[in-house]
């Protein structure tokens, strides 16, 4: 049963690997576009045409609007079951990592690795929590870790020009957990008119050392399908 319900998860997380490997493409390019776009309303703060004050796009407006585009083209049924599978990865990552309330404690770390490290680092993490996992295997994951939040600590998306005496640029700080993937998803969901959808039942299984027999989110009625 454990292993029909792994299998199961593991050809959900296809789709997340889908929108996370989509997330750090669009997350590269809209801190560069972004910076550009700082550049080019400090040269030229209101509109030639209207003579009004350009509109600044903030950092969050411009991720969200590329992961609602990213989500949109999923099928209705697979971004429901992509949605549940956030949900329930977000929730086995956060009991590994503080057991005891508040759970969310580690919050920014989990963001880390949706935002900048991917699945394979998500992967490793759960490699490296087994109890049966090596002391290499620990380690190893410790200095990928440790590599990432050193790579944030370079300003990225750079770009030639200043404004009056300072350089423009955007570093890649992680957003909180909500706005990547949660936010766009339950977006794009309400005006599919998919919420409120129905809860999915899962045969009674261990995924990640943790009690799974439903896939559940807010957007869940009460009840089995």
């Amino acid at each position: 049963m454990e292993s029909c319900l792994t299998d199961e998860l593991t050809e959900r997380m296809i789709y997340v690997l889908y929108f996370l490997t989509e997330y750090s493409r669009k997350r590269e390019e809209s801190l560069d576009l972004l910076a550009t776009h700082r550049i080019l309303v400090s040269s030229h703060p209101t509109s030639s045409t209207t003579n009004t004050p350009h509109q600044i796009r903030t950092r969050a407006e411009i991720f969200h609007a590329f992961q609602t585009s990213i989500i949109s083209t999923l099928p209705d049924p697979i971004l429901i079951q992509t949605h549940h599978t956030m949900h329930l990865l977000i929730k086995l990552v956060r009991l590994s990592i503080c057991p005891t309330p508040p759970h969310q404690k580690n919050d920014p770390w989990i963001s880390m690795m949706l935002h900048k490290s991917g699945l394979t680092r998500i992967t490793e993490f759960f490699a490296a929590d087994m109890p049966y996992a090596s002391h290499s295997t620990r380690k190893g994951f410790a200095k990928a870790m440790q590599k990432d939040w050193d790579d944030l600590d370079i300003a990225s998306g750079q770009v030639p020009g200043q404004v009056g005496n300072r350089d423009v640029y955007e570093r890649d700080v992680p957003p909180p957990i909500r706005e990547i993937w949660f936010d766009a998803a339950q977006e794009v969901m309400r005006n599919k008119k998919l919420e409120p959808h129905a809860r999915e039942g899962l045969a009674v299984g261990m995924f990640g050392g943790y009690v799974v027999d439903d896939l559940s989110c807010t957007g869940c009625v009460a009840g089995r399908p």
